[in-house]
């Protein structure tokens, strides 16, 4: 296999990979990361953002243009065993909470089930506040009949702890794939070993069908 670039050893304080890395084929992506690791210094940093579910497709049409986005992500026991492969060591790890995940309604439902707690309260402008997933779920699939297909588009992730600030952009697209609604949306998820505790979101509540005047 061959790159278009090359470095030598230790070149690099740190090497940033954000929602990059599972657009490449599977397959290079640990060879990837072991080149990555030798042109990073002893002490360096590689900030990454993975898969937590192992998933190839694509989907065409995407954020609304005419380009087709192709994804190509391992589960996140593969992801930690290439980077210990090629030499690093994990000093953190956090999930991301994502609201519309390529797939629409089932994809979000599963996510759901994966990363909520019976205890885990979402908040959202001008909807009911939800407890556990079932009732997160039934949220959902209320928003499926309206938009049944659904992108998110990542504009910006912080995180303090426990805590993760998420600014994004869903595109709620209708049953012929354009788009009906591009909504910018800020989110906080508070989470514990894994598991989302409380998701609270913000956005103008005015452009979305049903909702009625900003909140």
């Amino acid at each position: 296999m061959s790159y278009a670039v090359s470095f030598d050893d230790s070149t690099f304080h740190a090497a940033v990979f954000l929602y990059s890395i599972i657009h490449l084929p599977i397959a290079q992506q640990p060879v990837v990361l072991s080149h990555v690791a030798r042109w990073l210094r002893p002490d360096g940093v590689l900030v990454l953002t993975a898969g937590v579910d192992a998933w190839i497709g694509s989907e065409d049409r995407w954020l609304g243009t005419t380009a087709t986005m192709w994804w190509s992500q391992a589960e996140t026991a593969t992801y930690r065993r290439w980077l210990n492969d090629a030499g690093f060591s994990i000093v953190d790890e956090q999930v991301v909470p994502y609201s519309w995940p390529t797939g629409g309604v089932e994809a979000m439902c599963a996510a759901i089930r994966e990363l909520f707690t019976d205890a885990t309260v979402w908040v959202q402008a001008g909807l009911p506040t939800t407890t556990g997933a079932d009732e997160a779920i039934a949220i959902v699939r209320s928003w499926g009949v309206m938009f049944p297909a659904y992108d998110s588009e990542i504009r910006h992730v912080a995180s303090s702890g426990d805590v993760v600030l998420v600014e994004r952009v869903d595109i709620m697209k209708r049953a012929d794939g354009s788009v009906a609604l591009a909504l910018p949306v800020m989110s906080i998820a508070e989470f514990d070993n894994g598991k989302i505790m409380r998701w609270n979101e913000y956005y103008d509540t005015a452009v979305v069908p049903g909702l009625g005047a900003s909140q």
